[in-house]
């Protein structure tokens, strides 16, 4: 039997090439669970049903290939989706008014295909007069139903797209040479002289 001493050290006692290796020998220490993207996503639901999305679940893969992405599901639409898609209309004031008050929203969000990224939903979205005896109203709303549709997949679509940049930088910062001395520095970790975990 013999006695090995080995001296240990503290990240920044390490020499510069040491503290590389400590370094990429932890990259993944913010990321490595899955739970890393919650304050994202937190934000991001938030976002969609501020939207009008009655959001379901959230995907993304990332953030090197092509194909990655950010989507989400959705079951329908609550009252901010009709509110948003009026406002940007050319209509009149009375026009507006008679949509809001007359129209009701259905839709539903699908998964498709095996990516996760803003194309990756199919889409079923339909804008009806809950007063088929009122003719003009009923005719106005009929009229605006593929807008609708359209107005639905932009605004989807541009918050896949906020989202998976929102994902990314958020996934640069965790993954960052800061970001990842001051975790090894929370946990006490201690290093051989060459930046090998001890």
């Amino acid at each position: 039997m013999r006695t090995v001493q080995v001296q240990v050290f503290n990240f920044s006692e390490l020499n510069t090439t040491a503290k590389q290796v400590a370094l990429e020998n932890f990259r993944d220490i913010n990321t490595h669970h899955d739970c890393w993207s919650e304050p994202i996503q937190e934000g991001f639901r938030e976002k969609a049903i501020q939207a009008g999305f009655e959001i379901e679940d959230i995907f993304f893969s990332g953030f090197w290939s092509q194909g990655d992405g950010a989507m989400f599901t959705y079951s329908g639409f609550n009252d901010g989706m009709l509110k948003s898609f009026v406002e940007q209309l050319d209509l009149s004031d009375a026009d507006k008014v008679i949509i809001l008050s007359q129209a009701d929203t259905c839709g539903k969000g699908i998964h498709r295909g095996h990516y996760y990224h803003e194309k990756s939903c199919d889409h079923y979205s339909t804008l009806d007069s809950t007063n088929p005896d009122w003719e003009y109203a009923t005719d106005l709303i009929s009229q605006l139903d593929e807008a609708f549709d359209e107005y639905v997949t932009k605004t989807y679509e541009d918050l896949c797209t906020e989202l998976y940049r929102d994902l990314e930088e958020y996934y640069e910062e965790l993954t960052s040479d800061e970001a990842i001395q001051e975790a090894i520095e929370e946990n006490d970790y201690e290093f051989t002289q060459d930046g090998q975990t001890y």
